[in-house]
């Protein structure tokens, strides 16, 4: 892939930051481009700015940087729109959020609170990248990402397509049983935040036996070994739950919308989730760290944002990668056909063994 312009709108997060600098300074076929850096929060777009260029530094990644808080000077001359950014999801709104349904009883997941101004913000950045970089494609990683999708399909003509990392849960739970995840193929289609491991194979092999034995042998301990840091979405027991009552493995946040039984109260949530509440520091932390070190500590989080030349690759159907442009995908029943779902782009459709190409 030659070198292009890859543009970050809402660089200051938090929560995308660390997995989508790594992801920049790792992917090889984006050396000598451009990643451009947007954010309204000046300290925070400084901070990413910054850790970014010593991670590259560090790494001796050929890529150049620039930062702006001006949006449409960002999406100048843009090959690819990488939008993190989002309204209701910071963490100021999301405390306020939680207070005020708990207060009234509710759990704040199933509140059925409006994503009104996120998909405002993603829309006007389609309407802006529609006028000022006509021909680059939006890829959409902050949620409500299928809502956000289908409506900047059907409201513009940007090339759009939705990106979400919790398809690559598959790796995680490879890696909690034992199994190395380069030796796994699988399938996990969904929507957003709604997605199952239909296919789980490791060296030709299936390996949905090897995860019921480890269930049976071990995830008991693994709730108690980890109820101070707490269980992460993905082995909860309303994970387990759905597993049992499905006959699927949900993946990503999958149990977290699960059903209504999950939300109840919030001591039922509480049961059924095992998660706990915490900050997240870890940006302040590596920056901290000896400027040796980086690579080291980034190489431990877990990406937030697929691979982008796995992204862009997909978006231009090069070869070798078994992915297509959402908006020529056929309507999945009983959606309409100008709802355009999420993907994992690149090989997410693995070649599955013989014995089960009945």
């Amino acid at each position: 892939m030659s070198s292009v312009k890859v543009t970050i709108i809402g660089a200051g997060s938090v929560v995308f930051s660390l997995g989508l600098v790594k992801d920049l300074c790792l992917t090889e076929g984006l050396k000598g481009s451009m990643v451009h850096f947007m954010d309204i929060n000046e300290e925070r777009l400084d901070v990413v700015y910054r850790l970014a260029q010593r991670y590259a530094e560090d790494l001796g990644s050929d890529l150049k940087f620039a930062r702006t808080l001006d949006r449409a000077e960002s999406l100048q001359d843009a090959d690819f729109v990488i939008n993190t950014a989002t309204v209701t999801h910071n963490e100021y709104f999301a405390k306020r959020r939680r207070e005020l349904a708990a207060q009234y009883g509710y759990f704040y997941g199933h509140t059925g609170m409006p994503e009104y101004h996120n998909l405002q913000l993603m829309l006007d950045v389609a309407k802006d990248v529609e006028v000022i970089a006509p021909e680059a494609w939006i890829l959409q990683a902050g949620n409500p990402v299928f809502e956000g999708t289908t409506l900047m399909g059907r409201e513009t003509d940007v090339k759009v397509c939705g990106l979400c990392h919790g398809h690559y849960g598959y790796r995680g739970v490879a890696r909690t049983i034992g199994l190395d995840p380069d030796k796994v193929t699988w399938q996990a289609p969904g929507l957003n935040h709604n997605i199952w491991l239909t296919h789980f194979y490791y060296e030709g092999q299936d390996a949905y036996p090897i995860l019921d034995q480890w269930i049976d042998d071990n995830i008991e301990q693994y709730w108690v070994d980890h109820k101070d840091t707490g269980v992460s979405a993905q082995w909860s027991p309303a994970a387990i739950h759905q597993y049992k009552l499905y006959g699927l493995f949900p993946i990503g946040d999958t149990p977290r919308t699960g059903g209504w039984w999950y939300h109840t109260d919030l001591e039922t949530r509480a049961g059924l989730m095992l998660d706990a509440t915490a900050i997240d520091n870890q940006l302040v932390a590596i920056w901290s760290l000896p400027r040796n070190s980086k690579p080291a500590a980034l190489a431990e989080v877990e990406p937030r944002v697929v691979a982008l030349e796995q992204a862009a690759a997909a978006m231009v159907t090069a070869p070798g990668l078994d992915s297509t442009p959402l908006p020529d995908l056929p309507p999945i029943p009983p959606l309409p056909g100008t709802a355009l779902p999420d993907t994992a782009p690149g090989p997410a459709k693995a070649a599955r063994p013989e014995a089960d190409q009945a």
